[in-house]
Protein backbone atom coordinates (compact mmCIF):
# COMPACT_ATOMS: atom_id res chain seq x y z
CA UNK A 1 0.00 0.00 0.00
CA UNK A 2 1.13 3.45 -0.62
CA UNK A 3 -0.38 6.89 0.31
CA UNK A 4 -0.28 9.44 -2.83
CA UNK A 5 -1.66 13.11 -3.02
CA UNK A 6 -4.21 13.82 -5.39
CA UNK A 7 -2.08 14.80 -8.27
CA UNK A 8 -0.25 11.41 -8.28
CA UNK A 9 -3.91 9.45 -7.81
CA UNK A 10 -5.13 11.24 -10.50
CA UNK A 11 -2.82 9.88 -13.02
CA UNK A 12 -4.01 6.49 -11.83
CA UNK A 13 -5.78 4.43 -14.31
CA UNK A 14 -9.71 3.40 -13.62
CA UNK A 15 -10.46 0.07 -11.81
CA UNK A 16 -7.62 1.25 -8.87
CA UNK A 17 -8.43 0.18 -5.50
CA UNK A 18 -7.55 2.92 -3.01
CA UNK A 19 -8.69 3.90 0.52
CA UNK A 20 -9.78 7.30 1.98
CA UNK A 21 -11.06 7.80 6.04
CA UNK A 22 -11.44 4.13 6.29
CA UNK A 23 -13.78 3.64 2.86
CA UNK A 24 -12.78 1.10 0.50
CA UNK A 25 -13.64 2.23 -2.97
CA UNK A 26 -12.77 1.66 -6.55
CA UNK A 27 -11.53 4.54 -9.06
CA UNK A 28 -13.17 5.47 -12.40
CA UNK A 29 -12.18 8.30 -14.75
CA UNK A 30 -10.49 11.20 -14.46
CA UNK A 31 -12.77 14.08 -15.54
CA UNK A 32 -10.87 16.51 -14.40
CA UNK A 33 -7.54 18.24 -12.55
CA UNK A 34 -8.86 17.59 -9.21
CA UNK A 35 -12.06 15.62 -9.67
CA UNK A 36 -12.54 12.09 -10.53
CA UNK A 37 -15.74 9.18 -10.45
CA UNK A 38 -15.41 6.41 -7.72
CA UNK A 39 -17.28 3.39 -6.73
CA UNK A 40 -17.87 2.79 -3.10
CA UNK A 41 -17.35 -1.07 -1.76
CA UNK A 42 -17.62 -0.68 2.06
CA UNK A 43 -20.34 1.48 3.28
CA UNK A 44 -19.03 3.96 6.55
CA UNK A 45 -20.95 3.40 10.01
CA UNK A 46 -23.59 5.86 9.26
CA UNK A 47 -24.72 4.15 5.46
CA UNK A 48 -24.80 0.72 7.22
CA UNK A 49 -29.01 1.07 7.62
CA UNK A 50 -28.68 1.77 3.50
CA UNK A 51 -26.05 0.25 2.73
CA UNK A 52 -26.79 0.74 -1.20
CA UNK A 53 -26.18 4.61 -0.79
CA UNK A 54 -22.58 4.16 -1.03
CA UNK A 55 -22.83 1.35 -4.04
CA UNK A 56 -22.94 2.93 -7.35
CA UNK A 57 -20.95 4.89 -9.51
CA UNK A 58 -20.24 8.51 -7.62
CA UNK A 59 -18.41 11.60 -8.28
CA UNK A 60 -15.48 12.65 -6.18
CA UNK A 61 -16.47 16.31 -6.31
CA UNK A 62 -14.40 18.04 -3.55
CA UNK A 63 -11.59 20.84 -4.67
CA UNK A 64 -9.08 19.37 -1.79
CA UNK A 65 -5.56 19.39 -3.46
CA UNK A 66 -3.94 18.16 0.06
CA UNK A 67 -6.11 14.90 -0.29
CA UNK A 68 -4.19 11.96 0.52
CA UNK A 69 -5.37 8.40 -0.66
CA UNK A 70 -4.05 5.11 0.34
CA UNK A 71 -3.67 2.56 -2.93
CA UNK A 72 -3.33 -0.32 -2.78
CA UNK A 73 -0.83 -2.58 -5.16
CA UNK A 74 -1.56 -6.10 -6.50
CA UNK A 75 0.33 -7.52 -3.64
CA UNK A 76 -2.24 -5.57 -1.24
CA UNK A 77 -5.22 -7.33 -3.47
CA UNK A 78 -4.18 -10.38 -3.15
CA UNK A 79 -4.16 -11.05 0.42
CA UNK A 80 -7.36 -9.24 0.63
CA UNK A 81 -9.03 -11.68 -1.82
CA UNK A 82 -7.78 -14.46 0.66
CA UNK A 83 -8.79 -12.96 3.52
CA UNK A 84 -12.26 -12.54 2.02
CA UNK A 85 -12.41 -15.92 0.77
CA UNK A 86 -11.63 -17.35 3.59
CA UNK A 87 -14.13 -15.02 5.70
CA UNK A 88 -17.46 -16.26 6.86
CA UNK A 89 -20.71 -14.07 7.59
CA UNK A 90 -22.76 -14.28 11.02
CA UNK A 91 -25.87 -12.70 9.09
CA UNK A 92 -28.26 -15.17 8.22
Amino acid sequence: MKIIGISEFLQLPAGTLFSQYGYLCIKGETIRDTDFFYEGITPGIAECADAMTMMGLQRWGELDDTAMFAVFDEEDIEKLLAKLGGGRSAVR
